[in-house]
C-alpha cells in the first residue's frame, strides 16, 4: 500500500474509534470477558493496526479479505472456526459485487461456534455537508461526492443494509446495528475526499488529468470555505450459532 494511504486510513480509522467510543462492541466484549482461555480475533480491516480488545489474553491474527476468498492463501483452510471474532472495517466499498458473497461466507467459517463477527463501516452513499463559509463555493466538492455515489450505486457497492442482512440470512443470531454520531471537522473533509477522489480514478471514472483538476478545485474549496462532510457510521454485530 502507498505510504500516503497507509496514513490517510490510519487517521481514518481514529475517526471511527472516536466516533464510536469503541474498538470492540461493548456486548462482545463482555461476552468474551467471560473466557478464561486465550481469546482470538482476526482483524479483517484495511489499514487498522492496534489491539481490538483490552482483554490481556487476547490473539490478533490479521488477513485480508482476497486472502480469506483467494484458494491459495490457505488462510481459511488454516483458521477455519477458530475466532472468538472476526472484527471487519472499512471494506464493503472495496469488496466487489462477485466477491461478496465468497467472502461473508469466508468470514463466518473463520468463526468458532458462539464467535461474532463485528462489521464496522460508513454508509458511504449518505454523505452530508455543513458550511461554516455559506459564502464559500462547495459545487466542485457536491459534485465529486455525487459522482462518488452514482459510481457505487452503478457497481452495487456500498449498500449499508446489506451487511446485517447478509448476517441473518446466513443464520447469524443476535444481529444489531447501531449508528454512531460523528462530530465533523475540516481534517476529515480532506481526508475522505481524497478517498474518494483516488476512488474514482483508480475505477477509470476519472483520468489521471481529470483527477488532478478535480483535487485542486475541491482542495481550494476546503481551504477557503472549510466545508464539514460527515457519513453515517455504523457498526454491525452477529453471532454464530453454538
Amino acid at each position: 500500500m502507498d505510504p500516503s494511504e497507509a496514513t490517510r486510513l490510519a487517521k481514518q480509522h481514529e475517526y471511527i474509534s472516536r466516533g464510536l467510543g469503541f474498538d470492540l462492541h461493548p456486548t462482545i466484549e463482555q461476552d468474551l470477558a467471560k473466557s478464561t482461555s486465550d481469546v482470538k480475533i482476526a482483524n479483517v480491516s484495511e489499514g487498522f493496526e492496534k489491539s481490538f480488545t483490552k482483554l490481556t489474553h487476547s490473539v490478533l491474527v490479521d488477513a485480508s479479505f482476497k486472502e480469506i476468498t483467494s484458494q491459495d492463501s490457505g488462510v481459511l483452510e488454516k483458521y477455519r472456526g477458530q475466532f472468538d471474532v472476526v472484527a471487519v472495517r472499512l471494506l464493503h466499498t472495496s469488496l466487489p459485487t462477485e466477491e461478496w458473497e465468497k467472502t461473508v461466507d469466508g468470514l463466518i467459517a473463520l468463526l468458532r461456534p458462539g464467535g461474532w463477527l463485528q462489521w464496522t463501516d460508513w454508509d458511504p452513499l449518505t454523505p452530508r455537508i455543513a458550511a461554516i463559509n455559506p459564502a464559500a463555493s462547495d459545487k466542485a466538492l457536491r459534485d465529486v461526492l455525487t459522482r462518488y455515489v452514482d459510481l457505487l450505486k452503478a457497481q452495487k457497492v456500498g449498500l449499508t443494509y446489506r451487511i446485517p442482512t447478509s448476517m441473518r440470512n446466513r443464520g447469524l443470531e443476535e444481529v444489531d446495528s447501531d449508528m454512531y454520531p460523528l462530530n465533523p471537522e475540516v481534517e476529515f473533509t480532506k481526508n475522505i475526499t481524497t478517498g474518494v477522489i483516488n476512488y474514482l480514478q483508480q475505477s477509470g471514472d476519472l483520468s489521471e488529468a481529470d483527477a488532478e483538476d478535480v483535487r485542486a478545485k475541491v482542495g481550494e474549496e476546503i481551504e477557503v470555505g472549510k466545508p464539514l462532510l460527515w457519513y453515517d457510521l455504523w457498526c454491525h454485530i452477529g453471532r454464530k450459532p453454538l
